[in-house]
This record gives structure tokens, sequence and C-alpha cells, in this order.
């Protein structure tokens, strides 16, 4: 019996010093836990507070993303002005680059003409300057011819003065006659050569030269539109009842007339004074 009570006692005793290890162990165990529960609550009010954190650079990474959205919107957008500008500048740069070949071709061919007109100016001022050479000769020629008009008014007025006079009757014969040959082929002045002159006599038509221009081949005959002398008229040059010369009468006003000398005669000695004779 005493033994039994001995064996319930240890029993006991061990039960209870399981129950106080128990005990301690849950105890400690416990209080790790709450150290572990404490530590997770710090945790995860640390993690709240990241949340928090984290969920305001959230909203401002929203924020910003839908900022740098509407930013990349609007660099899309430029972006694609741009290209279209770049389409419409490269549409523009090959327009101007035609027009430039078109600019230079026109330009080369500007530079042709220009050579072509100046080659034409050089030409025109050669021209020109002919022209005034020219110019200068007509207007020493009209001087000439004003001189020699001067010179003919002066005798004019001397030989109607004396107009009254009558002249000796002017016979010529065949023998009177220069000698030459009147069928020369190189003479295209129009005269009747191939028959002799016939015998003139004097009327109311006998004049004498007033003027002679060996220069121009033409003389100024004191005949004219009152003594009925026309154009196309053949006139004989004498002296002493010799023909030193024919002529061809080429103008004609009222008192006086103008005579070609024909080439076949221009070696002819005709002095002013000789008397002139029409041929008929």
């Amino acid at each position: 019996m005493e033994k039994n009570v001995k064996f319930i006692l240890s029993i006991l005793l061990i039960a209870c010093m399981f129950f106080l290890i128990s005990a301690v162990a849950l105890f400690f165990m416990r209080q790790t836990e709450m150290e572990k529960r404490q530590l997770l609550e710090n945790n995860l009010s640390q993690i709240k507070k990241e949340k928090v954190l984290l969920s305001g650079e959230l909203e401002e990474a929203k924020k910003i993303k839908g900022e740098m959205e509407t930013k990349l919107t609007e660099v899309q957008d430029r972006a694609k002005v741009i290209e279209t500008q770049l389409n419409q500048e490269k549409k523009l740069r090959e327009s101007l680059f035609s027009q430039l070949e078109v600019e230079k071709k026109e330009s080369k061919r500007l530079v042709e003409e220009l050579v072509v007109l100046k080659g034409e100016k050089e030409s025109i001022l050669s021209d020109l300057e002919n022209i005034n050479l020219e110019c200068d000769t007509v207007k020493t020629h009209m001087y000439n011819i004003q001189q020699a008009k001067e010179v003919l008014e002066g005798k004019l007025k001397e030989f109607l003065a004396r107009r009254e006079v009558k002249l000796e009757k002017i016979v010529v014969k065949p023998e009177d006659e220069i000698s030459g040959d009147y069928n020369d082929d190189d003479d295209d002045d129009g005269w009747p050569h191939d028959e002799p002159i016939r015998e003139s006599t004097p009327t109311s038509t006998v004049g004498e030269i007033l003027v002679i221009n060996k220069k121009f081949d033409f003389v100024v005959v004191s005949l004219g539109q009152d003594d009925g002398l026309k154009t196309g008229m053949d006139l004989g040059v004498y002296r002493d009842k010799r023909l030193l010369a024919m002529l061809k009468v080429e103008k004609v006003q009222t008192h006086m007339a103008a005579a070609k000398i024909p080439s076949k005669w221009r070696k002819a000695n005709i002095k002013e004074g000789d008397t002139v004779l029409l041929v008929q």
C-alpha cells in the first residue's frame, strides 16, 4: 500500500514537473509567440505604412504615367505633324530641285542667247559705225551738192541774163565725131550704139554744161522742162562743133536738168561751158 502511495506520489510529482515544465515551456512559447506577434504587428504596421507610401507613389506613378501618356500622345501627334511637314518639305524640295534644273537650263539658254545677242550687238555697232561713216560721207556729199547748187544758181542767173543771145548754128557731121566703137558690149547704159549719131541743128533745146561732178559721173545742164527736155533723152556735148561725149538725162527741173555720164564717155574732157544739144 505504502508502495502504491509512493508510486502515485512519484507519478504525481512527475506529472507536476511535467506540467510545470509544460507551463514554463508554454509561457516561454507564448512569450515567444507574443514577441513574434508583436514583431509581426510591427512588420504589418510597417508594411501598411509602406503600402500607404506605395499607394501614394503608385498614384503619383499613375499620374505621371497619365502625363507621360498625354505627352507621348502629344509627341506622337507632333511627330505626325513633323512627318507631314517633312513630306511636304521633301515634295517642295523635289519641286524646287526640278525648278532649279529648269532654271539652270533656262539660264544656259539665256547665256547662249546673250552670246548671240552680244555678237548681234557687235554686228549692229559695226553696222552703225559704217552707217555713221556713210552718214558723214552723205553729209559731205550734201555739202558738196549744196556748194555745187550755189555755184549752179549763180551760173544759171548768168545764163538766164544772156539767154536772149542767139547761138551760132551747129552742124554735126560724121567726120566731126570722135572715133570709137559704139558696140561696146560692156556698156549697159542703154545708148543706141548700133548706129552713128546723126546730124543735128541747134534749136531752142541748145544749152551748156553748168556743173560737172566727176566723182558721181553726172553733170548739170542749162536745159529743163521749159525747153521740152524729158527723162531718158540723149544729149550731146560739143566744143568747137566737135562731139566730146554723150549724156543720158536722168532728172529734169524747170530750167535745168541732171544727166548721167555713161561709162563709155567718163574719160571725155568735158568742161563747164561746153555746149549741149538734144540729139534727135
